[in-house]
């Protein structure tokens, strides 16, 4: 190797094919897509009569479950990815040095986790209350993969959207500023903002 290559970082073969899978990549926004509706219509399945939540309570669980998400994106995103030298952050840096590749966590090993996060959810709670917190929690996720992507795929003229891209490029040039993909909320609070 000369001077001017660059080493690629690298899981090992066998993790790099899994999480560079165009398959698990594009069919984990149909998985994911699924696993929103699936906790929110398991409640109604289960339910021994009407719905037992309030129309208020029922939106402050999904709202609260969509903002934990934030909270949750910055977090991994900030240490799990870039400070803490783990599986998940050699997995980052795959992406940062290819910002267009395809490159994510399987959506099996998610739904895996989500599921049992549910089932210990629904025990401890109720099956409605953990359904709707978890649908509004898992379509912030599914928002975040969405965005992520377009981010890096799309040319939209939105206003919205040319700020989010701005801000996540110059993550890009900044790994440890502009961490918030979804939301940039984040950043101010821990100021991480450039």
């Amino acid at each position: 190797m000369n001077s001017t290559e660059q080493t690629k970082t690298s899981v090992n073969k066998y993790v790099d094919e899994l999480i560079s899978s165009e398959f698990h990549y594009y069919f984990g926004f149909f998985a994911n897509t699924v696993l929103v509706i699936f906790f929110m219509v398991q409640p109604l399945h289960y339910a021994l009569g009407p719905w037992s939540l309030s129309l208020a309570t029922t939106l402050g669980l999904f709202g609260a479950g969509y903002f934990v998400w934030t909270l949750l994106e910055y977090v991994m995103h900030r240490w799990l990815y870039h400070e803490i030298h783990s599986l998940f952050a050699k997995g980052h840096q795959m992406h940062h040095e290819e910002p267009l590749s395809l490159l994510g966590i399987p959506w099996l090993l998610n739904t895996v986790i989500i599921l049992l996060v549910f089932w210990a959810g629904a025990a401890l709670s109720a099956v409605d209350t953990a359904g709707v917190f978890l649908g509004g929690f898992w379509l912030g996720y599914l928002n975040y993969t969405i965005i992520h992507y377009g981010l890096h795929h799309w040319k939209l003229e939105n206003h919205v959207w040319r700020q989010l891209w701005k801000h996540h490029k110059i993550h890009h040039k900044l790994p440890d500023k502009n961490i918030g993909v979804s939301v940039t909320f984040w950043d101010y609070v821990f100021r991480t903002k450039a």
